[in-house]
């Protein structure tokens, strides 16, 4: 899954946005303030995208490594981030079972199968993961709304501490910062 996300990248009509919001803001120095389907100046700030800087987060990233943000989205972070979200599938894993290794080790086996013959629609869960996790919605879809679903699983029967409350609030940042849809799904996903 690591080879193909590097080697064979999956493109689809979002990265029009995703990719060319990255690199337009790096070759502009600014943020949204040119049109990443047109390259043209924006006739109006979109609002939406406020709650959904995750392509300027690769742009950063291009900025400081001096790789351009497109081979950063496409290439260097899907592996790291399909890894990130087979640990979160790990801890899962010893949540369900946490007395027996094998049973561990089958359920990341399993998902692993389900993620590589899953991709029916664009809009699976495990399409998200191995396809397109480097825009904000795969992120939030493959990663962290797993976490944060793992989390109140394992704080459901027990008093919350400082370091969970905390821990809660960087998660439900983190759904925000990767997606418009975050805010609300993350917010659907405490209710």
């Amino acid at each position: 899954q690591l080879f193909l996300s590097v080697f064979y990248s999956h493109i689809d009509q979002d990265d029009a946005w995703y990719v060319a919001s990255a690199t337009t803001a790096l070759d502009t120095n600014s943020l949204f303030k040119f049109d990443a389907y047109t390259g043209e100046l924006a006739a109006q700030f979109d609002f939406r995208y406020i709650l959904g800087p995750y392509p300027i987060f690769f742009a950063v990233l291009g900025k400081l490594s001096g790789i351009n943000p497109a081979i950063v989205m496409h290439t260097i972070m899907p592996p790291v981030l399909i890894l990130l979200g087979y640990m979160v599938y790990m801890l899962i894993a010893a949540y369900l079972f946490p007395k027996s290794k094998t049973a561990q080790g089958t359920f990341v086996f399993f998902m692993a199968i389900i993620s590589t013959f899953g991709g029916a629609m664009i809009h699976l869960q495990t399409t998200m993961l191995l396809f397109r996790v480097w825009q904000g919605k795969g992120t939030l879809a493959g990663i962290l709304l797993p976490l944060l679903f793992l989390f109140f699983f394992t704080r459901s029967h027990q008093r919350l501490t400082r370091k969970d409350y905390f821990a809660f609030t960087v998660m439900m940042f983190a759904c925000c910062m990767v997606s418009e849809m975050g805010a609300i799904l993350g917010i659907l996903a405490m209710a």
